[in-house]
């Protein structure tokens, strides 16, 4: 069995993994050698699948949950550190439940975590886990299966919520717009199926694409309907969500029935021409962090993302310069009159 895998965006050396009960580890040479990486952590609590993220701030830094939050700066060499006290109900009969079940950092405002747990809990941290705060209100008694800060408006995020334990199949989708404050549900029409996993679509609110036991299901018009994605994938559980910004692809992870993916312009209508690969050129590339587009178009909107999906530039100039940025791979997007294109720089 295994469970998640996180890359290193700023060098093809540096790898981690995970195998049952929270057991982590990290390779630093490309796997030629596997390395402990749960040193600090605790021996108690653990999800079957323990939820750890890697900061989408800092590649180095990353947190996880057990009954506990915690963290770990100097990544892969550092030691976990506890952030929180018990953040579950406590109640000790099962090792895997009473755990934390997700966690989550924004996109927008690095100081700003989430956890969720098995029993039901949802708490908040603007400080980067110096004090929490429980803001699961009116929040269903259900596991949680996902927490989802929005990549796009800071105060935004999402939780879904599964009931199986208790014979519960509704669909639990909610929205909070004030960082968990208050909450509002977002099923709409779907399915009674649970939902496993959300994914906010970069760049639009009103686009969000759920995981559940029945496949996937989107919505373009912020949770009044929702649609189920494709005509080719069976009944099935489907428990992650990716999305491949490259590609401009969803990418959905099965029970077993393997990797799917799916086209997102044809999830949000907005399929686009492609500009002629041969009318675009990147130079130097790999660069300094200065460098310089040549396109045949008059007007160019030029944007540019980290791996994590964070916009760090936006320019109509052709001439540009991100060496204000961290060495790695960066995708660089040019919008004309004549379509888009996507292609990869690299910071040396």
């Amino acid at each position: 069995d295994g469970f998640t895998p996180i890359f290193d965006p700023t060098t093809n050396q540096v790898y981690y993994v995970e195998t049952q009960n929270g057991s982590l580890w990290y390779t630093d040479d490309a796997g030629n050698t596997i390395n402990d990486f749960t040193i600090g952590l605790d021996t108690g609590r653990k999800s079957w699948d323990m939820p750890y993220i890697m900061s989408a701030q800092n590649s180095s830094t990353f947190y996880c949950g057990t009954s506990k939050m915690y963290t770990m700066t100097g990544a892969p060499y550092g030691t976990w550190q506890a952030i929180s006290n018990d953040l579950t109900d406590g109640i000790i009969y099962d090792p895997r439940f009473h755990v934390i079940s997700t966690v989550a950092e924004s996109g927008v405002n690095g100081n700003l975590l989430y956890a969720g747990t098995s029993d039901a809990n949802v708490w908040a941290s603007w400080n980067q886990g110096s004090s929490w705060t429980n803001v699961t209100g009116s929040l269903p008694n259900r596991y949680v299966t996902s927490v989802k800060a929005s990549p796009n408006v800071a105060k935004n995020v999402y939780v879904a919520h599964s009931g199986y334990k208790y014979n519960d199949f509704i669909p639990h989708i909610h929205k909070s717009i004030d960082s968990g404050k208050t909450w509002q549900s977002i099923a709409g029409n779907l399915p009674q199926f649970a939902i496993n996993d959300i994914l906010i679509l970069p760049g639009s609110e009103n686009v969000i694409i759920t995981a559940t036991d029945a496949g996937v299901y989107a919505t373009v018009d912020a949770g009044v309907s929702w649609n189920r994605v494709g005509n080719n994938m069976p009944i099935m559980p489907v428990y992650d969500l990716e999305l491949n910004t490259t590609l401009n692809r969803l990418i959905a992870g099965t029970f077993a029935r393997s990797i799917w993916s799916f086209d997102v312009n044809d999830i949000t209508g907005m399929k686009e021409k492609e500009i002629d690969k041969n009318d675009l050129v990147v130079y130097p590339n790999p660069s300094n962090g200065r460098f310089s587009v040549s396109i045949s178009s008059n007007e160019a909107t030029i944007k540019i993302f980290n791996l994590n999906g964070q916009e760090v530039r936006i320019t109509n100039d052709l001439k540009i310069d991100i060496s204000d940025q961290a060495p790695g791979i960066y995708l660089l997007q040019v919008e004309t009159v004549k379509g888009r294109s996507v292609t990869k720089i690299v910071l040396q």
